[in-house]
């Protein structure tokens, strides 16, 4: 049997081949060109509306950018605290740095607790990284709620953290690699600006501000004075959904646990004194723990025999806090509550610090 005759279609016609070949050889340059054109009007673009354009966060969340930037400031003038605080939100909002400081007679504390930092692996780092080196202090106050532990829980926090501009500057800030990052992002508005141009409903609403961040931090990484919050509800169905979604498949053995040991060891070896605490946190909060009362006790014995294992001191505050007057929402204080649970915290630590 022969093979079936070629059609015309199937047959090579040398000169168009190499007609088109000799095309394409001449058109890439033309593309280069063009692309080349198109990102310099978008960086001559970027550089006129750039005042307009929300500021780029060199860290995950605003209030994280703001400590680094005060944390350093201090630094770099040799302020050195006695106490700081760390943790999540919980800790953020929770503990007033400037009404402990007025009821611990004069010792000085900073709140280096960040908003969203579920993730005791972040805050290992943090602490590490920026806290300690730059604050000096003779004691780092962890304060903790069981959903920080609840390793059935991802760990979104570190991505957004461990990819930031700031977590590479930290990490590698003698390396040439950040040197060069560095000088880019000084230079170049596309590469300054692409964090916020992955986001444009942040450019659209905050376009035209004269202050695309606002401030949120206070002296000594405080919330600013004078915020009003809305009444604490019980049932508050958004809180109510959120609270199940982060205490969702609650278990606290696991890497959560594993990296504030770590924390407190590392902290150990430099020379630093450790305080366990366990915020307040309503009664209802506690229901919504899939096993309520028992996942919640399980949680506060995995604390004390870390406490023991590594022989720091444990406050529990859990309870301490009875009245919902005093709560924003079922794991956060209000400002009046955050003053007075400050002055209670400095009264607990005084032995522990004189």
């Amino acid at each position: 049997m022969t093979d079936p005759p070629h059609t015309s279609s199937q047959r090579s016609i040398p000169g168009r081949d190499a007609k088109t070949s000799e095309t394409g050889r001449k058109g890439w340059p033309t593309t280069v060109i063009v692309f080349i054109g198109l990102l310099l009007i978008l960086e001559g673009a970027l550089r006129v509306l750039e005042p307009s354009i929300p500021t780029p966060l060199d860290w995950p969340t605003a209030d994280m950018q703001e400590k680094f930037e005060q944390i350093t400031n201090l630094g770099d003038d040799r302020q050195t605290v006695d106490i700081a605080f760390v943790g999540s939100s919980v800790v953020n909002q929770s503990i007033d740095p400037v009404a402990f400081t007025d009821a611990a007679n004069g010792i000085v504390s900073y709140n280096a607790a960040i908003g969203g930092a579920i993730s005791p692996k972040s805050w290992r780092w943090w602490i590490n990284e920026v806290v300690v080196p730059r604050l000096q202090p003779q004691v780092i106050v962890i304060g903790v709620a069981s959903l920080d532990l609840n390793s059935g829980l991802a760990d979104a926090f570190w991505g957004g953290l461990s990819g930031s501009r700031g977590f590479l500057q930290v990490d590698n800030e003698d390396s040439w690699t950040a040197r060069f990052k560095d000088e880019l992002h000084q230079r170049v508005a596309l590469f300054r600006l692409r964090t916020v141009l992955r986001q444009p409903l942040r450019i659209l609403v905050g376009f035209g501000e004269t202050n695309p961040i606002e401030p949120t931090i206070g002296p000594y990484g405080a919330e600013p004075a004078g915020r009003d919050f809305e009444p604490y509800e019980v049932a508050e169905p958004k809180r109510r959904d959120l609270i199940d979604r982060e205490l969702k498949d609650f278990r606290t053995q696991g890497p959560n646990l594993e990296e504030l040991e770590g924390l407190v060891q590392d902290l150990q070896s430099q020379g630093v004194g450790v305080v366990l605490l366990n915020m307040p946190v309503t009664d209802d909060y506690i229901a919504r723990h899939p096993n309520g009362m028992r996942d919640y006790t399980r949680y506060l014995g995995e604390l004390a025999d870390l406490a023991r294992r590594r022989n720091i001191r444990f406050l529990d505050f859990g309870n301490s806090v009875s009245s919902l007057e005093l709560f924003r929402n079922p794991t956060h204080l209000n400002q009046t509550g955050a003053a007075l649970f400050s002055r209670d915290l400095a009264d607990a630590l005084a032995d522990g610090t004189k």
